[in-house]
């Protein structure tokens, strides 16, 4: 076994970090409501243009 350990121990301590993995997100995400609506329509990027750092139009 990696780490001179036996399987009990082995077991026992993937357990356990899994535990503390999954009840860490679990707090955090009672806490910080994460918002997951998402929208039937997105907004229109119609009429909006994009600013683009250093680059300009060349005259036509």
């Amino acid at each position: 076994m990696p780490g001179r350990l036996t399987w009990s121990e082995y077991i026992t301590f993937a357990f356990v970090a899994f535990s503390s993995m999954f009840l860490g997100a679990t707090f955090v995400h009672r806490i910080y409501k994460p918002n997951l609506t998402i929208p039937d329509d997105p907004p229109s990027l119609e009429g909006k243009e994009s600013k683009l750092i250093g680059i300009k139009k060349r005259p036509s």
